[in-house]
């Protein structure tokens, strides 16, 4: 798969993650099997992070962090500054959810980190309310109100 196909299929999966996960993750899967298919692991990464997020979204635990952080070590090989930011994000939500808060904090702030050489506004909002909702699990009231100003204000 050529490099802007690639890119295209994945900006129109990520555009999907909200509004139909399912249909992204069909499309993470198709990204695992061309990579494989291809011994492409950018592709198998890309696959791995959709086909996690689709999970995680569906409220499915099958292979999920185990996905996140192969993704996120591949992109930090292939330095995927964007496929740093958005699995970091996402690793955030993972392990909010499992309430290993110190944890997800600091995958928030790696994505945020990565998120400001990438300009991706709507995915920086995303972190600062994903960080808001972690503090305010942890009682820290006044970084909670700072992160979803900072949300809002995008």
């Amino acid at each position: 798969m050529s490099f802007a196909s690639l890119q295209n299929k994945i900006s129109k999966a990520w555009s999907l993650r909200y509004v139909d996960s399912r249909k992204m993750g069909a499309l993470g899967n198709e990204l695992l099997a061309a990579g494989l298919a291809a011994n492409n692991s950018t592709e198998l990464a890309y696959g791995k992070l959709l086909f996690a997020v689709s999970n995680f979204l569906n409220s499915k635990d099958e292979h999920v962090l185990d996905y996140l952080l192969d993704a996120y070590a591949q992109f930090e090989k292939d330095a995927d500054v964007h496929g740093l930011a958005r699995t970091a994000a996402f690793l955030a939500s993972v392990y909010d959810n499992y309430g290993a808060y110190e944890t997800a904090l600091s995958y928030v702030q790696q994505g945020l980190r990565f998120v400001q050489d990438v300009e991706d506004k709507e995915l920086e909002s995303d972190l600062y309310a994903n960080a808001g909702l972690i503090y305010t699990r942890v009682s820290d009231l006044e970084n909670a109100e700072r992160s979803f100003l900072k949300s809002l204000s995008m």
